[in-house]
């Protein structure tokens, strides 16, 4: 995956919550056999593959042995292939990242001021778009060479679960709803870190959106800095 690829839709958790996590929840359900898994995992990316743009309400929470509470962040998120994202948060404090071919900016509207995050932090979030277009941007036979896949069905959908073969990769978690195979959630757990969890609600895809979303859009008097 090319280093623009890397630079997606993880880069908002990154940066504006600057992740780490303990572990997945526990799979339920029933977990597919080997052939019924593989056609599973076909018809997912397939689905994927069709995916534009993306909008959707998002909700991370971010948990922890070590928190006594959960810390919920809710937003709105726009994405679009190959690699735009404008990720508005709403709770607990306002925030818009635009992230394109140019990089990052966040902006804290209510103290006026602009960001842009490090080089090492934009480093860190190797995975990007591929993780909101799950499946459709890394061909099957990589992500088994990286992961050992589960795949299970349960009240929620069709839940993959990604265990990383070697040192330096995330846990990952998806769901996909049954039937359509659009994207429900997403969980990771980078080693050694508090797990963060996405729940996609009021989602949208493949609806227009302007390249000008993803520009950042700063009021006259904005403050710019590096983070």
């Amino acid at each position: 995956m090319g280093q623009r690829m890397r630079r997606g839709f993880l880069v908002p958790l990154a940066v504006l919550v600057l992740w780490p996590l303990n572990a997945l929840g526990q799979e339920s359900g029933r977990e597919l056999p080997p052939a019924e898994a593989e056609r599973v995992l076909e018809q997912i990316a397939q689905a994927q593959a069709k995916v534009r743009t993306i909008r959707a309400t998002i909700v991370q929470k971010r948990s922890s042995a070590l928190l006594k509470h959960d810390s919920v962040t809710e937003g709105r998120l726009e994405a679009k292939r190959p690699n735009f994202v404008r990720w508005e948060v709403d709770k607990p404090s306002r925030s818009i990242a635009w992230i394109g071919p140019d990089g990052v900016t966040i902006y804290y509207p209510d103290r006026n001021i602009a960001k842009k995050p490090p080089s090492w932090a934009v480093a860190r979030t190797a995975g990007g778009l591929d993780l909101v277009f799950a499946f459709s941007e890394r061909p099957l036979d990589q992500i088994r060479a990286d992961f050992t896949t589960r795949v299970s069905e349960d009240e929620d959908g069709i839940r993959v679960n990604l265990l990383p073969r070697r040192d330096g990769l995330p846990e990952l978690s998806f769901v996909f709803s049954r039937p359509g195979h659009a994207i429900r959630e997403i969980a990771l757990t980078p080693q050694g870190a508090r797990t963060i969890t996405l729940t996609f609600r009021n989602l949208r895809t493949n609806a227009p959106i302007p390249d000008a979303r993803f520009v950042p859009d700063l009021p006259p008097g904005t403050a710019t800095g590096e983070m």
